[in-house]
């Protein structure tokens, strides 16, 4: 792989890594120009965060669920379309760049211009680009042919309809061929539409300056990660301040080792002493926490250090210690240059290959279930799973009616080659939704598997193959079994009372400021609380919305899927009745009718949290006090979700509910308040 790309790869941004980027629209036959000398040094020298698809060189079958997925994500902040006449006689780049101007996308393009375009007369400009065709040009079969040509359908209809595609809507019809001349006349066209700076490639040796202006005009300076942070790190060592009532203590700490004071402050007598160090979070990760023994008032931290975990070159962790570990917002694809699963003693078949992704490994592992269990896994995973609007299996028949082919991906199976199974997940929830669920159904213990993982360089071989000196009945996590299965062993320093203390080599970003404690339970809350803990100490009177500006839902323990961190804006939900409302409608999305069914249970309830549009209807013409709002999620669009909670009453009363009703535990969940 070329230097630049594995540069470009390795600091790659997507819908789930919660950083401003912009979308590289290119022809891959351009890759090139495009990623070896203009997307590197935009990315190197400037600190732009990017996403890309990154099979430039081979057919990539994610592709028409990819793209419109980082797109449309709040976090992509524009396009950026390297355009000349490759790009130009391309359906794939047109799509992208008809899909920018779409009411689910809607982002701003910035046009960098690679080579002048060119009328496409004469014979090049009547052949066929290949949309709805089902092999390429190489002969390769295209595997998303259809849905491919029903989503350039959908998109260029929406745009004739929103008046972007006017004159030019009679260069495109559905049942004739899409040759290059065509194509080339919507790119230029669309171009025009969007009456836009055109910014020229100067070659190698021109420097991007106009380019990252018209970068930062149109998309913001977001985008670009190399703003002057607010507290200065020096090469070694992080500037990190206490506040102890009101007097500030500043002091350097080294990176990775354990926060202590340099001295005693004093004031009025009282002594500011303690020790503090970074210590595992609740769901496994690493953050900034304190053990502290304080005289005085409460401590504030200012600011904090929050590490950038480094990827290993090898080594093995028990799928029990994974799911343990990661979510949805710290297992991404990179994690990881490649991993396989690994079965122990007796389980050695359901092994895969080392695979770049978790979609690859958890497929990989469901081909093998099918293979052995045939159309009887397909029933009984279905039958198991009853209700949801996005079965995990389905027939052609049902996947010819559907909308959003894009969403499913065809089994190649020998004896279910006409079932379709559901793709539209996250990299964790592969993990997850998938590969968890299929191990716990069939019987399959879930700790005698293992994931290896390994750099690139050093990947290969079956998944039947045991790695050299790797005892997979051991716990992953202990040191004995870390030093044989060739594992990083942890530095170990000695804290307080001679107790040992991970030290964490850390790499990261200043963010700030958190508090960490403070405040009566009437005034702010901040921190994070287990959610059991949390309902056993505050009531109705205690827990208002003035209680915390922000407040977030972390599931652990395999609950990660269920989280809640943000909202369209970037930010925790402002109150408990906007987080737990978007816990309903994000079950619903999930499960559709069948949610609703079991959060009522037996109907005995005097007020449902669902009802029926038409008992809310009547309960209004009753003139009843209670209140209920729509469902947002068009899984239940006819139905009605009981709002007539207090702020602390949608935690305790609907939270806990649809908790319960989930089958999971309050002891599993922690509500974090900024």
């Amino acid at each position: 792989m070329d230097e630049h790309v594995r540069y470009i790869k390795n600091h790659l941004c997507d819908k789930d890594s919660n950083k401003p980027y912009v979308f590289i629209s290119y022809k891959s036959d351009d890759w090139e120009t495009v990623l070896h000398d203009i997307v590197y040094r935009l990315l190197k020298e400037h600190g732009l965060n990017v996403y890309f698809d990154g099979s430039f060189d081979t057919h990539n079958d994610l592709w028409i669920s990819q793209f419109p997925e980082n797109m449309e994500n709040y976090n992509c902040k524009g396009v950026i379309a390297f355009v000349d006449d490759k790009y130009a006689t391309s359906y794939a780049t047109l799509l992208e760049l008809m899909y920018s101007q779409t009411q689910q996308a809607g982002k701003k393009v910035v046009q960098v211009n690679l080579d002048k375009l060119t009328a496409m007369d004469g014979a090049e400009g009547e052949i066929n680009t290949g949309l709805g065709v089902k092999n390429y040009e190489d002969g390769t079969v295209n595997l998303n042919a259809g849905t491919e040509k029903s989503l350039f359908d959908e998109t260029f209809e929406e745009l004739v309809d929103i008046g972007v595609f006017k004159e030019a809507r009679h260069w495109y019809k559905r049942d004739r061929p899409f040759t290059k001349k065509r194509c080339s006349n919507l790119v230029k066209n669309l171009l025009a539409h969007l009456k836009i700076n055109e910014n020229y490639y100067n070659g190698p040796d021109g420097d991007l300056e106009g380019i990252v202006g018209s970068i930062q005009d149109a998309l913001g300076k977001e985008v670009f990660h190399r703003e002057k942070p607010d507290i200065v790190i020096e090469k070694e060592t992080v500037v990190v301040r206490f506040r102890n009532d009101e007097q500030v203590q500043e002091f350097e700490i080294e990176k990775g080792r354990k926060l202590e004071e340099p001295a005693e402050p004093k004031k009025d007598g009282k002594v500011f002493r303690g020790w503090h160090e970074l210590i595992p979070d609740v769901d496994g990760g690493r953050k900034w926490d304190f053990r502290k023994d304080v005289v005085g008032s409460d401590m504030e931290l200012l600011a904090r250090w929050e590490p950038v975990v480094s990827k290993p070159d090898s080594g093995t962790i028990s799928l029990t210690d994974f799911l343990a570990k990661y979510g949805n917002n710290t297992f991404k694809k990179d994690t990881f240059a490649k991993f396989r699963l690994v079965g122990a003693e007796g389980y050695e078949r359901y092994g895969t290959e080392f695979c770049d992704s978790a979609f690859d490994l958890a497929w990989g592992f469901v081909m093998k279930l099918l293979a052995e269990r045939g159309l009887d896994f397909i029933r009984e995973v279905n039958e198991r799973h009853p209700g949801l609007k996005n079965p995990v299996f389905i027939s052609q028949d049902i996947y010819d009616r559907r909308e959003d082919q894009n969403k499913y991906r065809k089994i190649e199976a020998e004896g279910v080659e006409g079932y379709y199974m559901y793709r539209h997940y996250g990299q964790y929830q592969w993990i997850d939704a998938v590969l968890k669920p299929r191990l716990l159904e069939f019987g399959l213990p879930i700790d005698r598997f293992s994931f290896a993982y390994t750099s690139e360089e050093g990947a290969g071989g079956s998944g039947q193959k045991e790695v050299p000196g790797t005892d997979l009945t051991e716990t992953a996590g202990s040191d004995e079994a870390a030093k044989r299965k060739g594992g990083t062993e942890k530095p170990v320093d000695q804290g307080k009372d001679g107790e040992d203390i991970d030290v964490v080599q850390m790499g990261g970003r200043i963010t700030g400021p958190v508090t960490l404690s403070g405040g009566g339970p009437v005034e702010k809350i901040s921190g994070r609380h287990r959610l059991s803990a949390f309902l056993e100490e505050y009531n109705n009177k205690k827990f208002q919305s003035k209680s915390c500006s922000h407040i977030s839902l972390i599931g652990v323990n395999g609950c990660e899927r269920y989280s809640l961190e943000r909202d369209g804006d970037g930010k925790a939900f402002g109150t408990a009745r906007q987080l737990v409302f978007c816990f309903a409608m994000s079950r619903i999305d999930e499960m559709g009718m069948a949610y609703i069914e079991r959060v009522n249970g037996d109907g005995n309830m005097k007020n449902p949290i669902f009802i029926t549009q038409e008992e809310h209807q009547a309960r209004k013409e009753r003139k009843e006090s209670v209140t209920y709002t729509a469902v947002t999620s068009q899984a239940a669009s006819g139905y009605s979700m009981c709002t007539h909670y207090s702020e602390y009453d949608w935690l305790k009363n609907s939270l806990t509910k649809q908790l319960k009703a989930l089958g999971l535990s309050q002891e599993d969940f922690y509500l974090e308040f900024e």
